[in-house]
């Protein structure tokens, strides 16, 4: 690479750092960022809304529940979520609902499987993770 090329990548670089760092602050918060990225998320990813509707409805109601009415309302959400995905991603500039509120719960379809991956230690506010005891078996002779 040449010197020359070199030094506008760095340019670049620096240019666009604080930038991205804004775009993930604008993101946090409610806005016309948010409701885009979130439209444009539900969008692309509206067909986890029925893995997400059979996982939730095991873990309230149980496993035959969610295999069986999980699985067929998980189908008849994956559409809605598409156009509510395209709708919020086009009107992102208009503040429709109120103060930029999803229309649909939860707002993205991956916090249906939010707790799958917590950690296999509990952490509270100001104290050490606790390990999960283990047991072990002996075998009898």
């Amino acid at each position: 690479m040449r010197p020359r090329s070199l030094l506008v990548c760095a340019i670049a670089l620096v240019w666009l750092l604080p930038a991205a760092a804004g775009a993930v602050e604008a993101l946090e918060k409610p806005g016309i960022a948010r409701k885009a990225a979130r439209g444009f998320g539900n969008l692309a990813t509206c067909y986890l809304e029925w893995p997400g509707t059979i996982y939730e409805m095991s873990k309230e109601r149980g496993p035959v529940w969610g295999a069986s009415l999980g699985f067929v309302e998980g189908l008849g959400k994956t559409i809605p979520r598409a156009f509510v995905g395209l709708y919020e991603f086009l009107s992102s500039p208009v503040e429709y609902p109120a103060k930029w509120r999803p229309i649909l719960e939860p707002e993205f379809t991956w916090q249906y499987f939010e707790d799958v991956y917590e950690p296999w230690f509990a952490t509270t506010e100001g104290t050490e993770p606790q390990p999960i005891a283990r047991t072990t078996t002996h075998a009898r002779s």
